[in-house]
């Protein structure tokens, strides 16, 4: 990365690596020409206008694929590529030029591991952030107007907003710069973040129709029983504060008792209260000349379920090896390809450690010990000899001599351009467990000489035999 303390005379407001390019905001026309000669990609300062972010949560019955991880740990504070999921987000925003809160949208509760949180990324990202907690799952539009009045309180001209359970690398610079064309002319304009996902896949989405020249959404489906489109959402919004007005509008049809349909056609029910952004309000919007689709897209994938979760670590790391290589641990003896280690963990000097590691805080990991493709909370002691493959291990588990921990890695198919993760449901439709990522909750203790293979163990268990294809509850 170069440093701009070679280049002279510039006035910085903003700076955003994507892809390998690093995105300037300048307020100074004058360095351009300077800076692209030194291989940046640059962007005079683009807007004054306000603009705040907004993560939509969600809330803790909806993490029911990602149990039992989620019985200790908060979707949206899971930690991927060493941080939590949600840091990712907030520290994408707070590198926006102009941008002037973060507001957290959900319904899990304030407790003690999640304000300390709050505060730390208050400290270090130097934003201002405020999380409105829902009284009951409101819907991700619903929960938008909800709270309204302390979103538009800060007079914003433009709001992000993110979807938390997602991985990016978050191209907001060139969104922005690609709404602001939009809006030059005047009019109230909305954009929506897309990628090409392969033809199979897209189904497990929603999907556009766009028009290739304006880019202009034409029709959009949530999860389409047949082939609509091959591109899909991928959970980021950019909004005028009109937006809010629409979500009055199908409100209001919703108390008026009139027949509002959602993108299938199906009537919506009664309860105005809880409204899907996704099926009430983007469907909507498309065809009406307002929503656009924005489609340069570095990486991206949901994080629903344990295998995605392992999946988008991959893609972090992988990115970090490519632009940000100092967030990494040093290659080492003890340390194969993208892998961060917490300095708090202990390691063995005959272990070895990667590709796609994560090993966390207080972690002792014995003599011998084989880790790759698996993310390791903290405070795990890992006896000699243990193999952990393509797993996540909860807090506090201990691992015996011997002991093989096993899930069934599943790739995205590497010939196919547009292939995304799949998502997988938990079981199939005769009650098996799919084979996927094997997940020990927290505080498991599995003895010597024990191998798991494709099992979700829940906390506070102690694993005597070897087991297969099994949920232990």
């Amino acid at each position: 990365m170069r440093n701009f303390n070679h280049i002279h005379c510039i006035t910085k407001v903003g700076i955003q690596e994507l892809g390998g390019r690093l995105y300037a905001v300048l307020g100074s026309t004058t360095t351009k020409s300077k800076l692209a000669e030194a291989g940046w990609h640059v962007s005079v300062k683009m807007t004054d206008k306000k603009i705040i972010g907004i993560i939509l949560l969600g809330g803790g019955e909806r993490t029911t694929r990602f149990r039992p991880l989620g019985f200790d740990i908060p979707l949206p504070l899971f930690p991927i590529a060493g941080i939590p999921m949600i840091e990712h987000h907030i520290s994408s925003l707070a590198s926006v030029n102009h941008i002037q809160s973060i507001f957290l949208l959900g319904s899990y509760q304030q407790d003690e591991s999640f304000l300390s949180l709050l505060s730390r990324l208050k400290i270090e990202y130097k934003i201002s952030i405020h999380y409105l907690q829902e009284y009951r799952l409101l819907g991700t539009a619903g929960g938008l107007y909800h709270f309204r009045d302390e979103i538009l309180a800060t007079s914003p001209d433009l709001i992000f907003v993110l979807n938390a359970d997602i991985a990016s690398d978050f191209p907001l610079f060139p969104m922005l710069e690609f709404h602001l064309k939009l809006i030059a002319n005047g009019g109230s304009h909305h954009t929506i973040m897309g990628q090409q996902a392969s033809r199979d896949q897209a189904s497990q989405f929603g999907v556009f129709v766009k028009d290739e020249e304006s880019h202009e959404v034409l029709h959009y489906v949530e999860k389409p029983d047949t082939y609509v489109s091959s591109t899909i959402n991928c959970g980021i919004y950019l909004f005028s504060p009109q937006i809010f007005s629409k979500i009055k509008d199908v409100k209001n049809q919703i108390l008026n008792n009139s027949p509002v349909s959602n993108d299938r056609g199906d009537l919506r029910p009664d309860d105005s209260s809880k409204l899907s952004l996704e099926r009430d309000i983007i469907a909507t919007l498309a065809g009406s000349g307002q929503l656009f689709v924005f489609t340069d897209v570095g990486f991206w994938s949901q994080i629903k379920t344990a295998g995605s979760a392992i999946h988008s670590n991959r893609l972090y790391l992988r990115y970090y090896q490519a632009h940000l290589p100092f967030k990494l641990s040093a290659e080492s003896p003890q340390v194969t390809g993208e892998v961060i280690i917490h300095p708090s963990a202990s390691i063995s000097e005959t272990a070895l450690i990667g590709p796609n590691a994560v090993i966390g805080q207080n972690c002792i990991i014995g003599d011998g010990v084989r880790v790759r493709d698996s993310i390791l909370l903290d405070a795990i002691n890992i006896d000699e000899n243990s193999c952990i493959i393509n797993a996540i291990i909860g807090s506090h588990c201990r691992l015996g001599r011997w002991s093989r921990i096993e899930g069934v890695i599943a790739n995205t198919n590497p010939n196919d351009q547009y292939a995304v993760y799949d998502s997988f449901d938990m079981f199939n439709e005769d009650g098996q467990l799919v084979p996927n990522t094997t997940v020990l909750g927290a505080r498991v203790t599995v003895a010597d000489e024990v191998h798991i293979r494709n099992c979700i163990i829940m906390p506070n268990k102690e694993i005597r035999s070897s087991a297969k294809n099994e949920v232990i509850l």
